[in-house]
């Protein structure tokens, strides 16, 4: 006699097939979590964290000399884009490249990504790691959006006029 199948099986299949998939599209994302902890763990973050406005904001600073140059990466990218032309600029003077809230080893914000919130945070950011005025600011990309923006607030507050 073949073997029957209850309401109460059926439900419990279910159960353990949901169950499956569940663990199946989690453990992946778990997995993720533990292998980032474990490399942060072996390869310190190179640089300094600061508090900006609640939340921290990573900036490496290296070479010495002035003016200093501040590094500002593309749109989706980190400061990690100016991996190969940062140490040969810190031959000549000292340079600076940061991550904006939400890129790379930079917390992420709930307040608006729009170019004044960000040059605030950079200019914060700067006051807190101590780099002196001036420097050179270098945008690649969709940084230069935020490079012209850090000019015309800097221009606005020294002439006192609100561009």
């Amino acid at each position: 006699m073949a073997p029957r199948f209850t309401k109460s099986t059926f439900a419990r299949s279910w159960v353990g097939i949901a169950a499956l998939c569940f663990f199946l599209l989690l453990f992946p994302a778990i997995w993720n979590l533990a292998i980032v902890k474990w490399e942060h763990f072996r390869n310190p973050v190179p640089g300094t964290f600061y508090e900006i406005d609640g939340a921290q904001m990573h900036i490496y600073c290296t070479g010495s000399g002035s003016p200093t140059v501040v590094l500002e990466h593309a749109a989706s990218a980190s400061y990690m884009l100016w991996r190969r032309v940062q140490p040969k600029l810190s031959q000549v003077t000292r340079v600076c490249s940061y991550d904006r809230a939400g890129h790379g080893w930079s917390s992420t914000r709930k307040e608006p990504r729009d170019a004044k919130t960000i040059v605030h945070e950079l200019h914060s950011l700067l006051d807190k790691a101590g780099v002196k005025r001036p420097f050179i600011y270098v945008g690649h990309s969709a940084g230069g959006l935020y490079v012209r923006e850090y000019a015309k607030s800097t221009r606005a507050s020294l002439t006192g006029l609100h561009c």
